[in-house]
């Protein structure tokens, strides 16, 4: 090597490695307009590294909130502002009795139909955009397959990516329900 320029990589006070021309047959002299040329090479692979850093780092967070939605015994599902199913854990899939193969992309009525404890329908469409929704102990899930779950959760709207969404959170109270009257009938039979 007759000739070389180097420039370190640098982030803060870490060194991510340099970047350099050399010349092999004869010296040279660089030219300013090279060094800067060489400068902008430099931030652009700084900038690669960085980036590669920011997608591994994204990608773990991802994992990890992967893992925390499928944990959960509460089912979740979030909708875009039309309504469409966008995704649902696991939790969801089982309480509503449809997968997210077979629900994502359909509207939210694929889900069922939500009646009160009176079996009246709970209100939907723009009302839950804009305020929400409770869904209150004794809430009536009408699965697809016909069968029926009480539930209790909330809908609740939020803007992403410069549209209206809605995230729904519910669990089923079907087991609760059964072991309190299980309970109440105990202490019924068992007054002392």
């Amino acid at each position: 090597i007759q000739s070389i320029m180097t420039l370190p990589l640098m982030k803060g006070e870490e060194c991510y490695g340099f970047a350099g021309l050399d010349s092999v047959a004869r010296r040279h002299l660089y030219t300013d307009y090279e060094q800067k040329v060489l400068k902008e090479i430099a931030k652009i692979f700084l900038l690669a590294l960085e980036g590669q850093e920011t997608a591994l780092k994204l990608h773990q967070e991802e994992k990890l909130s992967d893992a925390a939605l499928t944990s959960l015994k509460e089912g979740i599902v979030a909708f875009n502002g039309e309504g469409k199913i966008l995704m649902m854990n696991p939790a969801a899939e089982e309480i509503i009795g449809l997968s997210l193969e077979e629900a994502q992309g359909r509207s939210w009525e694929v889900l069922g139909m939500l009646r009160n404890r009176d079996g009246e329908p709970v209100i939907t469409g723009e009302e839950i955009l804009e305020e929400g929704l409770t869904l209150s102990t004794g809430t009536i899930l009408e699965r697809p397959d016909g069968s029926s779950l009480k539930i209790q959760g909330r809908i609740t709207p939020f803007s992403g990516e410069g549209e209206e969404r809605l995230i729904a959170t519910f669990w089923d109270q079907s087991q609760e329900t059964q072991l309190r009257e299980e309970t109440q009938a105990f202490l019924d039979l068992n007054p002392d």
